[in-house]
């Protein structure tokens, strides 16, 4: 049932999937082997198969239909900033603006990868059922395959850096309305400058790596860079890597995302918890103090609060897949064994793994949405009042128009009677 790409037909006429030719790709050493497939003429394989593609299928349908209210939700936002920008494009609105582009960058690779797996099905039943997220392996033997979409890393960098730089600009939101209270005599928009100097180069230092290809082996799990089709999460991601040690089988993944994303997801509340410490320590006079800013530290906590409880749901929900995977072993949820007896392992804890790891997919394809949502809630009373002004303008000018066309045809019709 487990075989190594060397033995597949040859993809094209130089190529076939990358192997290491020394070892055997049985579970021992699957560490070695960049890409496997299930024979779908072995026992059982189309009935894995098919498990596989129902739930890859719900991932995708459910990320899709989360992706496409997040991007209506966010052009929806965003479009306000073009409309009414004398009255939205002030501080803080205009450093919690950019989490908004952000958060397209990661809704438009959602919608990509989940319209290409759904539109995929089963594949070709004609062709072995791939087991890698190489997207040149996946291309070169199916250019329809999803995971062909992942080639050249665009998509994996558009993830990476939405995802870092949303959550980079909403640490420096909590850090702004923590110096806005510990600092009330310091112009708050001062500080926006620093903060773009600070995001932008740290949201492209950590996703850089994910526009070069993997060096060979691709499997090898100390490598910093490249790009792969994570079907797990339906995205397109750091390469899918094995080592001996689940824990540090990949590098590029706990360097560039894990450790430096979990890091800003716990300074952003402490931060603001902090703040909220402060401003009950300083009384009425603290309070007074910061009246002329009220508006916008109320605008600030709105956000803080919705993206504080967005972010630790995503967080435990990867940290619970993952533990539920270290828990189980290494390869031990995988749908396929070695003595060629393949079956979708429905161990309980492998079940909760995927699931786990499908909501964190569903989560982030849905953060353009909560954002969104939180940024209209934030500013309800502002648009309310800009929309009502806007309406009484558009009908007063619909009434000037018909009282122009009126006029116009008074006149005409005077003109004629008069010939």
């Amino acid at each position: 049932g487990v075989h190594e790409c060397l033995f597949l037909p040859k993809l094209t006429e130089d190529k076939t999937c990358i192997t290491d030719v020394k070892h055997s790709c049985d579970r021992s050493s699957l560490q070695y082997c960049d890409c496997v497939y299930i024979n779908r003429t072995f026992p059982n394989a189309t009935q894995t198969i098919d498990e596989i593609t129902d739930h890859e299928m719900i991932v995708a349908a459910v990320s899709f239909g989360l992706a496409v209210l997040s991007l209506v939700l966010g052009v929806a936002y965003l479009a306000c900033f073009v409309v009414w920008p004398q009255s939205l494009w002030h501080y803080p609105l205009s450093l919690a603006f950019w989490i908004y582009p952000c958060d397209l960058a990661v809704t438009i690779q959602f919608l990509v990868v989940g319209w290409k797996r759904l539109m995929y099905g089963a594949g070709d039943p004609a062709d072995p059922w791939l087991l890698t997220s190489d997207p040149a392996c996946l291309c070169a033997m199916d250019p329809a395959h999803p995971g062909c979409a992942c080639n050249h890393g665009v998509l994996s960098f558009m993830l990476q850096a939405g995802v870092v730089g949303s959550v980079c600009f909403f640490c420096a939101l909590a850090h702004n309305f923590f110096r806005s209270v510990a600092d009330p005599f310091t112009r708050p928009r001062s500080r926006l400058a620093k903060y773009h100097l600070v995001v932008w180069p740290m949201a492209l230092m950590f996703s850089w790596w994910y526009l070069p290809p993997s060096p060979p082996p691709a499997f090898d799990g100390s490598a910093m860079v490249g790009y792969g089709y994570r079907p797990q999460f339906m995205m397109c991601w750091a390469p899918d890597r094995r080592g001996p040690s689940l824990q540090l089988n990949n590098a590029q993944a706990l360097v560039t995302a894990t450790v430096p994303i979990f890091v800003l997801w716990l300074t952003a509340p402490v931060l603001y918890l902090y703040a909220r410490r402060l401003l009950r320590m300083g009384g009425s006079p603290t309070e007074a103090m910061l009246e002329p800013r009220r508006r916008q530290l109320q605008q600030t906590e709105t956000l803080l609060r919705v993206f504080s409880i967005y972010w630790v749901l995503t967080g435990l929900a990867y940290l619970v897949g993952y533990a539920f995977e270290v828990y189980q072993g290494e390869g031990a949820c995988d749908p396929y064994q070695p003595d060629g007896k393949v079956a979708y392992d429905s161990h309980p804890v492998c079940r909760a793994s995927r699931w786990s790891f499908a909501a964190v997919a569903w989560l982030l394809a849905l953060g353009g949405s909560v954002n969104a949502l939180a940024g209209f809630w934030a500013n309800r009373e502002l648009l309310l009042e800009l929309w009502r002004t806007s309406g009484r303008r558009w009908r007063k000018s619909r009434r000037r128009a018909a009282q122009d066309r009126r006029t116009t045809t008074r006149v005409v019709s005077e003109f004629l009677v008069e010939q």
